[in-house]
């Protein structure tokens, strides 16, 4: 099961960190009230489900953290009682993938890198050369890689057009996981 979360991310955006501070909150306090709470919820899930969690930046860059996870991630890595996170990788705003060095023993990450909001397709040269890049901090048979959210928040971003290219998108993945870990 995946937890879409929105909150964790904006905590590391600075335009964020004022708005809390002017209301009287810490950033830091609630990073560790929303960890223990995600916590509380895991805890409750049957033991037998796998659980995933997709830390989300929005499609709508207008109102979602512009920041990379660096603030974040010791806290998502080494206090989540998660193994799987889904982590946005498509644009600058993500930052770099050095918060990767962070992923403790036993936890994976898949690397959203192929956007669903640039009509563009990406090649497998460029997504391979961005999964070697983030290796460099998590080991390879750590990482995954997916399109960096869902394909559209509506139906009004849907299109016969835009579904052709999700498709593509789709098959892009499939190949470049071939080229990067073998048969899949």
């Amino acid at each position: 099961m995946q937890i879409d979360e929105t909150s964790l991310v904006k905590l590391g955006d600075p335009r964020a960190r004022e708005l809390l501070k002017a209301r009287g909150d810490e950033w830091s306090d609630l990073l560790r009230v929303y960890v223990d709470v995600i916590n509380a919820v895991v805890a409750g899930a049957p033991q037998e489900m796998r659980l995933a969690i997709h830390i989300c930046r929005s499609q709508d860059p207008s109102w979602q953290a512009d920041t990379g996870y660096d603030p974040i991630a010791d806290a998502i890595f080494n206090r989540l009682n998660i193994v799987t996170y889904l982590l946005e990788y498509d644009n600058p705003r993500a930052g770099n993938f050095e918060p990767l060095r962070l992923l403790p023993q036993g936890k994976a990450v898949v690397l959203g890198l192929v956007s669903s909001r640039n009509p563009r397709l990406e090649t497998v040269e460029e997504l391979t050369r961005r999964i070697e890049e983030a290796s460099r901090y998590a080991p390879l048979d750590r990482l995954a890689l997916s399109p960096h959210c869902g394909f559209a928040t509506s139906t009004a971003h849907s299109s016969d057009e835009a579904e052709a290219l999700q498709w593509r998108k789709l098959a892009r993945i499939v190949e470049t996981s071939r080229v990067v870990w073998g048969t899949i």
